[in-house]
């Protein structure tokens, strides 16, 4: 198997552990993957959760701080890492990890509404070409070749 496949096996098989109560199984599959990708977000944070669950905070922490090194899970790293630092009550590095945490989610989620806008925009230029394209088509006399050119044309533009 290649390493790719082999990381999505390793992920199944500790969900498996995970599901069945065998965490000793899953801390040992989840530290194989982390070890071999150190920057896997879903390990890491399962890592986490599982120190934090049995009062390792100082390991919970450190599984955080690395899960938060990757940008897909940095906003979600560091909420969770607020929040454990919360129950600590250590309130002033939980607050920066949250605002932290926010200003990322809110990033994200203006990324996402540009890159729906973008999508939008593209679908909507697609169907005036194909409604231009109609218009010409009905209104040209009949050149069944040019008609032919342009109707292939626009195939795809409208999904």
């Amino acid at each position: 198997l290649d390493q790719e496949s082999r990381l999505a096996l390793l992920k199944m098989r500790a969900r498996l552990a995970a599901s069945s109560g065998a965490s000793a199984e899953q801390v040992a599959l989840l530290q194989q993957i982390v070890q071999e990708n150190p920057l896997d977000g879903d390990a890491l944070l399962a890592l986490a959760v599982h120190f934090q669950t049995e009062g390792d905070v100082e390991q919970a922490e450190f599984r955080y701080e690395q899960a938060a090194r990757n940008p897909d899970f940095a906003a979600k790293a560091k909420r969770l890492h607020g929040q454990l630092l919360a129950n600590e009550k250590r309130f002033a590095d939980a607050e920066r990890l949250l605002q932290a945490s926010l200003q990322l989610k809110q990033a994200d989620d203006v990324q996402q509404h540009v890159e729906e806008d973008r999508h939008a925009d593209d679908l909507t230029r697609r169907h005036v070409l194909a409604d231009k394209a109609q218009v010409f088509l009905e209104t040209r006399p009949r050149d069944s070749t040019a008609a032919a050119r342009l109707s292939s044309a626009c195939v795809g533009f409208v999904r």
